[in-house]
């Protein structure tokens, strides 16, 4: 894992939201493997949210809109596109919603697409699904000859269908992490870089240009004399969300600007080792309690009061932890252990069910019980929440 920040350099006319010199925050995870939407994919997507979390915007502001690009292609193949169509026809893909229908069309024309091709690409804006909560979702009966053409093949179909589907896998992935309400399924979605192979998503708010962008991109370092290594990043400007936190009223300054940037940061010192006891189905749960440790607890009084600021030294319960998972294939809890160790965490936690959750500090070598349940929780709404307990001895 990684990430850089600095001043990058473009040569256009500015505009707004694009500026010839710029800041740009870069998060990527190197060397992970692409099985659908990979822990990875799922560790970026919840690293930018966290951000736009941490500035004080909502789901209602900006959306991640995600697609798979493999998935894209697949529906090229099977709606006939040659091979050597195909990336000419991600590009004006991309641009589906950004240039006029009219234009869109004559492009088409331009790279050879039939027209009904080109009608079905137009399509795609229909196949967004919002991932806060899509488990009954089902292809739709129609008579209508074009829907049958358009749902009727296999490839298309997993566009529109959820269980056993990129849509399923990517709900799955954003529901571990608590960010279904941030994320929309798009096939529209394909970045317009070459280089992308698999999840694409773009940060987007109305009005305005891609606050964020990235994906999974396997084969770029391998392209530029490296090994084989499978990765994954976005990259976040500072122009067009400096304009978003304007129009929301959300850009701090004088006074309030040296206090936002005084807030205390998370410990470098890794705080929570999440593992999992044994059983699979406790994987999931690691992710979701390593989400609500490193996002926070925000305290009822500052949520609901109306002349809160995302600065605000009241706004958090339980504040954001630094918590880490291992990346090793072993569940050997001894092995396990010491790898919290080696990595001086400060607590070592278990989960063996969503309430049932021990907890070991390592400073000191012995275990932690809550006084009232004996173990712990993964809800932070629980009375005997680990982010509580943790907190507490910080």
């Amino acid at each position: 894992k990684w990430f850089t920040a600095g001043p990058y350099f473009r040569a256009e006319r500015p505009q707004r939201g694009r500026l010839r010199e710029f800041l740009q925050w870069n998060v990527d995870v190197l060397g992970s493997a692409n099985d659908g939407p990979s822990h990875s994919d799922g560790d970026c997507l919840e690293c930018c949210v966290s951000a736009f979390e941490v500035l004080g915007l909502s789901p209602s502001d900006v959306q991640i809109h995600l697609n798979s690009r493999s998935l894209i292609l697949e529906m090229f193949n099977a709606i006939g596109i040659a091979s050597d169509q195909h990336e000419s026809t991600f590009d004006l893909l991309d641009k589906l919603g950004k240039i006029p229908t009219t234009n869109f069309v004559e492009r088409g024309h331009e790279i050879g697409l039939a027209d009904r091709v080109i009608s079905l690409m137009l399509r795609l804006n229909d196949g967004r699904v919002s991932l806060a909560d899509c488990s009954g979702i089902e292809v739709v009966a129609t008579d209508d000859p074009f829907d049958t053409e358009l749902k009727g093949d296999v490839a298309i179909k997993h566009l529109f269908e959820f269980e056993d589907s990129v849509v399923g896998d990517f709900y799955y992935t954003v529901r571990e992490r608590r960010i279904g309400s941030w994320c929309t399924f798009d096939p529209s979605i394909v970045r317009g870089l070459a280089y992308y192979t698999g999840t694409v998503f773009e940060a987007i708010a109305e009005g305005e240009r891609a606050v964020a962008g990235g994906g999974r991109y396997d084969n770029l370092i391998e392209l530029f004399g490296g090994p084989p290594t499978p990765a994954c990043g976005f990259g976040m400007g500072d122009v067009v969300l400096g304009n978003l936190l304007d129009d929301k009223g959300l850009m701090p300054t004088g006074s309030e600007l040296m206090d936002a940037v005084s807030r205390p940061q998370a410990s470098i010192r890794p705080v929570a080792f999440v593992v999992p006891n044994g059983d699979d189905e406790n994987e999931p749960l690691v992710h979701t309690l390593v989400a609500n440790l490193r996002r926070g607890t925000e305290c009822t009084d500052w949520s609901s009061r109306d002349e809160r600021k995302p600065w605000d030294r009241d706004r958090y319960r339980v504040a954001p932890m630094h918590a880490r998972v291992s990346y090793k294939s072993t569940r050997n809890m001894k092995k396990l252990r010491a790898d919290a160790v080696n990595q001086h965490a400060r607590y070592f936690v278990e989960i063996h069910a969503d309430n049932k959750v021990e907890l070991t500090d390592l400073d000191h070598r012995e275990p932690i019980t809550s006084d009232t349940h004996g173990s712990f929780s993964i809800d932070p709404n629980a009375e005997n929440y680990v982010g509580t307990a943790i907190a507490a001895r910080v």
